[in-house]
């Protein structure tokens, strides 16, 4: 199998939780969001970014015991992100952290496949 079909899932992490940064940095930042300067929308910030470092991780241990905690700590994190993000009312974050869900369910199938 190509390489690249290999990367796709841990890549779709990534990117969609580089947007959700940017969109969590959006509302901390800009005045006038309703979040500006909250802790809630600081909290995103920081679980978007560590989203994306697990995706780096993932790009670099495709399988094992530590490839399979790295994919429940994403899903955990990348869920209470979509809760805070509602609640926040920043339901583009909201709608990029659930396309990152669907990558690390992309890269569990391509490594369960590869493991084969």
């Amino acid at each position: 199998m190509p390489t690249h079909t290999k990367l796709t899932g841990a890549m779709l992490l990534i990117i969609s939780s580089l947007l959700g940064v940017l969109i969590a940095l959006y509302h901390y930042v800009v005045p006038m969001t309703g979040v500006t300067g909250t802790a809630g929308a600081l909290l995103v910030v920081i679980s978007s970014a560590l989203l994306v470092l697990g995706g780096v991780i993932l790009l670099k241990v495709r399988t094992g015991g530590l490839a399979i905690t790295i994919r429940v700590l994403i899903v955990l994190i990348g869920m209470g992100t979509i809760v805070a993000g509602w609640f926040l009312h920043e339901f583009w974050l909201a709608a990029v952290v659930a396309l990152a869900l669907l990558g690390v369910s992309i890269d569990f199938v391509l490594a369960k496949r590869n493991r084969k």
